[in-house]
């Protein structure tokens, strides 16, 4: 058992790492193309879509893994059910934020940021973030559809589990 507990932090250390150091290699790729002006205008712009992902996500991922936690626990057939249910509130709240950033995208611009040209980074923000998620939805709605499995505790985090 401790055995596994190690091979998993350290598959969580290597992926940490490789993850920051490629974050690194971006933002100074970036920071090269974008320039000085550029880079502060990105700046500006990732405060407020962070913002808006802040609200879209808040306590979500939370209380996904409790209910999905609770249907595990009762029935398989219910925890599909609920399964489904926290798919459309992900994309209900999803859709609320991409409409609300990029219905404010001109607003948010001028008032918050001073400089309308971020209002167009703000809206290509927004819509790159909802066509992820939208995908990875449909991706696992898709998975469970072909599997007929609701993924128990465990089964996705990609960590090794003896």
């Amino acid at each position: 058992m401790g055995k596994s507990y190690l091979k998993n932090a350290a598959l969580m250390t290597g992926a940490d790492v490789l993850l920051r150091l490629a974050g690194m290699g971006l933002r100074i790729w970036l920071a090269n193309a974008l320039g000085g002006e550029g880079m502060g205008l990105y700046q500006l712009v990732l405060a407020v879509y962070s913002l808006f992902v802040t609200l879209a996500t808040s306590g979500v991922s939370v209380a996904a893994t409790r209910l999905m936690a609770e249907e595990l626990s009762r029935s398989r057939a219910e925890a599909r059910g609920m399964l489904l249910r926290l798919l459309g509130a992900a994309l209900l709240l999803g859709s609320a934020a991409w409409a609300g950033q990029f219905g404010l995208a001109e607003l948010a611009a001028a008032w918050w940021l001073g400089d309308v040209r971020a209002a167009g980074a703000l809206r290509a923000a927004e819509e790159a973030d909802r066509r992820m998620e939208l995908e990875k939805q449909r991706l696992e709605l898709l998975r469970i559809r072909a599997t007929g499995e609701v993924p128990e505790d465990g089964d996705r985090d990609g960590l090794v589990h003896d």
